[in-house]
């Protein structure tokens, strides 16, 4: 009789009714025996099982999960097979995909495990430092991995497999040098993966690909005139892609192109169309790196210490950290590899340049542009720029994380001389926003209150918060310029908020997790007359924009009024469809009767979740269906949207407007138009400061925010349009 195969590593993969162990309970349990050798991975046994719960399934994670409620009620209970797993589990290192919760679980279960855990989640963030998304099944299309049961335990735990063996194939990749150099990191901190980066790996050629195109293709019909005020494209294609390659073709030379966000500067000057600007906060600085990897101790900081390798090596760059992927891991490290040092040295007399709105700021402080014609593009993204942007954001949590980054206490990593004073200002801190939240909660009837109210209605507790804050700033006060200039900002913009100023409206607002100061001014004027001063000429480029809107751009930003240079035949509402939706069903029924990619704008987030309870389970045996507030991040939605030919995503406007990525929709409707909040203290101000400006922003609201949307939705075409509610 043969002797079974032992083998060291299990994948594997639960789903579960909620994230707490003490509470929630397993769904689902699947895994896969494997090894890992010279040639690649050997696949072994294979198991899944569900099981049934004793409390509630919220209908969010069948709609996740895709396991019916069918399933579930003939399925075994967990306790039946806890001596089955432990007998199975007990001896291997488990495999998995931020595996920590799954872990807890089967403890919480009474499985007995190893101990021993290996997560491509540490392993994908360091090899692959620059990619967009770590969510499972955005990296199974990354490398062509059939992932047809995406969020079933064994699919996930196989699809997991398949992700390790392109990863150590990626590794087999570097160079002896930078295998060197990483192996001497990992060998400093407690990894149970180091295992497998010190045997040699089989090279196998790895297949990547994107699940969203930047880059479109596009005819460029407007022929641009530098001089003009306003330049307005046809349709909401890449309005920054098109402009420069009209640039680059005719040869115009001496310009500063400006757009909303340092992610597309970054995709410019890659593609060689124009010299990239960045500001002091995402120039590296190899040397404050260098620093920090040899001080590093924590399996966190070694951790961060294998990306920035791996990204020095192995990018394109390495004059930005812009392309360096921090949002899940590596922010709290950030401000250890960036240095004083800008990009914007010497870089006055280059041709072609492109920078985002707040870099063009820096600049005008730091050098003389006089000669330069600057094109502003997306006019409606800057004045809200301005606006917004203007507006100064003291918040609870921003605070907390200033301070850390001088001492953090959780980590001991930073300044341990100032461990006393760090944490007197951290309790400091809590304390102080604690009292916001607890004085607004009592006092306010909705989500934000004015200064300006609070003072008038409620003096004392105004007059309370503003010792407080008193109290605080001079807690606060020894840290300043022992850290970075932003947190020195952020404690200037606390003082400024509880002082007297001018043509300020300041305002509470309450999140769920945060509370958050801010202050806001009503006239641009400032502003716009810095930047006709600091340059030869400005226009501003945009599209989809009808003459009344133009008219109320033109009243914010000082166009002089000169209608000639503001020209433009679009017509928004000829785009659109309407449609008469009475019910829920008739919406179903519209949705079913649509094809392709279609995204539905919900009026708030509480008629979208109504929807999808009643909704989803029928929709997705047709569809792909994603949704707001269910299906992960934006960032996530956006790619996954990508993959599917027949897919649903629903969202409100201000979800979509905020996304930093574009999609290409075929059918886009929405249930309701945008309306503007009126009882907002900043509107309210506006109101009775600038009474005209207020009324044209009230008669165009709806048009500015649907464009926006429609900016988002649309690549090389424009959707076709419902909508539901008609004029």
């Amino acid at each position: 009789m043969s002797q079974e195969k032992k083998y060291k590593y299990c994948s594997i993969d639960l789903e579960f009714t909620g994230f707490d162990p003490e509470k929630d309970q397993v769904l689902e349990i699947g895994f896969a025996f494997f090894n890992v050798t010279k040639q690649g991975i050997e696949v072994g046994e294979q198991w899944s099982q569900v099981f049934k719960p004793t409390i509630p399934v919220h209908e969010k994670i069948y709609g996740l999960t895709g396991i019916s409620p069918e399933e579930l009620d003939s399925a075994p209970m967990l306790s039946e097979y806890v001596d089955f797993l432990s007998t199975k589990l007990s001896d291997v290192t488990i495999l998995g995909h931020n595996p920590v919760l799954d872990v807890k679980f089967l403890e919480a279960a009474g499985v007995k495990l190893s101990g021993l855990a290996i997560d491509t989640l540490e392993l994908v963030q360091f090899l692959l430092p620059t990619h967009h998304s770590y969510n499972l099944e955005n990296l199974a299309h990354y490398f062509d991995i059939k992932h047809a049961g995406s969020h079933r335990a064994l699919s996930d735990a196989l699809t997991t497999i398949s992700l390790l063996q392109n990863l150590l194939s990626i590794y087999a990749t570097f160079d002896e040098q930078l295998k060197t150099d990483l192996l001497e990191v990992m060998s400093r901190g407690q990894f149970v993966w180091h295992e497998l980066f010190e045997m040699e790996f089989f090279n196998r050629d790895v297949v990547r690909k994107d699940s969203l195109v930047s880059e479109q293709s596009l005819d460029i019909q407007t022929q641009l005139d530098l001089n003009s005020k306003v330049i307005v494209f046809d349709k909401p294609h890449l309005m920054d892609q098109a402009t420069l390659e009209y640039l680059k073709q005719n040869h115009l030379e001496n310009y500063l192109l400006v757009v909303p966000e340092q992610r597309r500067v970054l995709e410019l000057w890659q593609s060689g169309l124009a010299e990239g600007l960045f500001g002091f906060q995402e120039v590296y600085d190899s040397e404050n790196f260098v620093k920090f990897k040899n001080q590093a101790v924590t399996n966190e900081e070694l951790r961060f210490c294998l990306k920035i390798l791996v990204w020095e090596k192995i990018n394109w760059q390495s004059k930005t950290v812009l392309d360096l992927n921090l949002s899940f891991f590596g922010g709290q490290f950030k401000s250890y590899i960036v240095g004083k040092n800008t990009s914007l040295d010497n870089i006055a007399d280059q041709q072609n340049l492109v920078c985002d709105y707040p870099t063009m700021f820096e600049i005008m402080q730091s050098q003389n542009f006089e000669n330069k014609k600057v094109l502003i593009v997306d006019l409606q993204n800057f004045e809200s720029y301005l606006t917004q942007g203007a507006r100064t954001r003291v918040s609870w949590n921003g605070l907390s994380y200033g301070v850390k980054l001088l001492y953090n206490p959780e980590t001991d990593y930073g300044q341990k001389d100032l461990e006393d004073q760090v944490s007197f200002a951290l309790s400091s801190l809590d304390l102080f926003f604690g009292l916001i939240q607890i004085v607004l909660r009592q006092k306010m009837k909705s989500t934000y209150i004015s200064v300006t109210d609070l003072k008038n209605i409620q003096p004392y507790y105004y007059n309370k918060l503003v010792s407080a804050a008193i109290n605080l700033l001079e807690r606060l006060e020894p840290l300043v310029g022992l850290g970075d200039i932003v947190f020195d900002q952020k404690i200037k913009n606390l003082k400024d908020f509880f002082t007297e100023q001018h043509g300020i409206v300041k305002w509470f607002s309450l999140q769920e997790d945060n509370v958050v100061l801010h202050s806001q001014p009503i006239d641009l004027n400032f502003q716009i007359q810095e930047i006709k001063e600091s340059f030869s000429s400005v226009s501003y480029i945009d599209s989809m924009l009808d003459r009344d809107t133009l008219f109320y751009y033109d009243d914010r930003l000082e166009f002089n009024n000169e209608q000639s240079d503001i020209s433009t035949n679009t017509n928004l509402w000829d785009n659109f469809t309407n449609i008469d939706l009475q019910t829920e069903h008739d919406i179903f029924e519209f949705i079913m009767s649509q094809r392709g990619k279609q995204v539905v704008v919900f009026s708030d987030s509480l008629t979208l979740k109504n929807f999808y309870k009643n909704y989803y389970q029928q929709i997705k045996e047709h569809k792909v269906l994603l949704a707001q507030d269910y299906s992960g991040s934006g960032n996530k939605m956006f790619r996954n949207f990508s993959l599917f030919e027949d897919v649903v995503l629903l969202a409100t406007s201000p979800f979509l407007i905020k996304q930093k990525y574009k999609i290409q929709v075929d059918v886009l409707s929405f249930l309701a138009l945008p309306t503007l909040d009126e009882n907002h203290p900043y509107n309210l101000s506006l109101a009775q400061i600038e009474p005209e400006l207020f009324a044209k922003l009230r008669k165009n609201y709806t048009n500015m925010e649907i464009v926006k949307v429609i900016k988002v939705v649309s690549g090389a075409n424009l959707p076709t349009i419902f909508v539901r509610d008609p004029r």
